[in-house]
């Protein structure tokens, strides 16, 4: 079986077991190792998407949906965390939402259509970001433009606040001066007291 494929002998042995769940849990254990190998990466990411895709079934219930989640992302230093950005379907640009909040920002956004979406080809959001969005002057006519001190960063008022994910991704645009920035939160990996 090709390298890609990896992952489905190891969970078809898993549901074999008298034992299924304790076998998949070690399953997924063994499946997230041999992702971290080179040649298992490409498979691995096909992996995630299988567990997408079984994630959405109208078929997997909510408590079984979560177990799942939690079982592949477990021991991991960190969640699935690589964005990638397009506009008007030019080159990509790709950022990580790094810890310790799983939180990104990407700066000098122009307007156009944009998309974004996980490594793995899930999208996440699409829409058009005009200059209403992105430049400080027509998204806030007359107001002089907030400075954070020492930073050069703009103020936290965003033009657009969208969740995505059931809310455990936050997607929040800020106008500029020339452009505007893109902030991506990974509320999932964030404690109930942060949320709170």
């Amino acid at each position: 079986m090709s390298d890609d494929l990896y992952f489905f002998p190891i969970l078809a042995r898993a549901f074999e077991e008298p034992d299924a769940l304790s076998a998949l849990e070690e399953a997924f254990r063994r499946i997230r190792e041999m992702g971290d190998l080179p040649q298992y990466r490409r498979g691995f990411l096909q992996f995630e998407r299988f567990m997408e895709e079984v994630a959405q079934s109208s078929c997997a219930s909510e408590k079984a949906t979560e177990a799942l989640v939690q079982a592949i992302w477990e021991g991991r230093d960190s969640p699935p965390s690589r964005f990638v950005l397009t506009k008007n379907g030019a080159a990509p640009r790709q950022f990580d939402a790094g810890p310790p909040r799983g939180f990104a920002r990407l700066d000098n956004i122009n307007p156009g259509f944009h998309s974004l979406s996980l490594d793995t080809g899930r999208v996440l959001w699409e829409g058009e970001l005009t200059e209403s969005h992105l430049l400080w002057v027509v998204a806030f006519p007359g107001e002089p433009l907030q400075m954070a001190a020492d930073t050069g960063e703009t103020g936290n008022r965003p033009t657009l606040k969208e969740d995505l994910l059931d809310g455990e991704v936050v997607l929040r645009v800020f106008p500029g001066l020339e452009g505007g920035s893109m902030e991506v939160e990974m509320r999932t990996f964030v404690s109930d007291e942060e949320k709170a």
